[in-house]
């Protein structure tokens, strides 16, 4: 019986793991360095991020599903560093983005914690502030230039499992003239 995504402590015999490990995985994180983000964040991570922290500490890419593009999973630090840059661009970020009653309507907010970035430094983020029909740990990509939040996966672990039934459906292939996954 498959145990969950593969950051969620998966089978690591597959041949999607084989990808996988060409990403330069970085080692899990200590519950003591798990704290230590959650204090400088000022959040409490769900268990299920923790869990996969635990395995992986960024490092990774992301596939996702909607974008069809690839997103770096950032490590503690990394989360830790975007989230203080951001606030200090906070002034600028108020903007009133497209109204849904899953996110809410504006351009940032301090809790909405960066796990991915893409190479356009857009971000998917764990919210923990919803609106008022969004779900608590729903992820939804900061796309800087959109006007929209969209709601990506309900969370985490569905994100993982998105990106996971996709490398065991062998939807993605290594390119071994750009040395990255992509899609077949």
């Amino acid at each position: 019986m498959k145990k969950g995504p593969l950051f969620l402590g998966g089978p690591t015999s597959s041949p999607a793991y084989s990808f996988i490990k060409m990403l330069s995985l970085q080692p899990g994180a200590t519950d003591q360095e798990l704290q230590e983000a959650e204090t400088a964040l000022g959040i409490n991570l769900p268990e299920e991020v923790k869990a996969s922290y635990r395995i992986h500490n960024g490092g990774a890419l992301v596939a996702d599903p909607f974008f069809s593009s690839f997103w770096e999973l950032l490590c503690l630090e990394e989360m830790i560093e975007r989230q203080n840059s951001i606030k200090k661009m906070d002034h600028e970020l108020r903007t009133q983005v497209q109204p849904t009653e899953r996110v809410l309507p504006q351009g940032w907010h301090p809790h909405w914690i960066p796990l991915c970035q893409h190479n356009t430094g857009d971000l998917l983020c764990l919210d923990l502030a919803p609106g008022p029909a969004g779900q608590q740990g729903q992820i939804i990509a900061v796309v800087w230039e959109d006007l929209q939040r969209p709601v990506i996966a309900s969370s985490f672990r569905e994100l993982l499992a998105l990106f996971d039934a996709d490398l065991e459906a062998g939807c993605y292939g290594w390119n071994e003239e750009w040395g990255a996954l992509e899609r077949t």
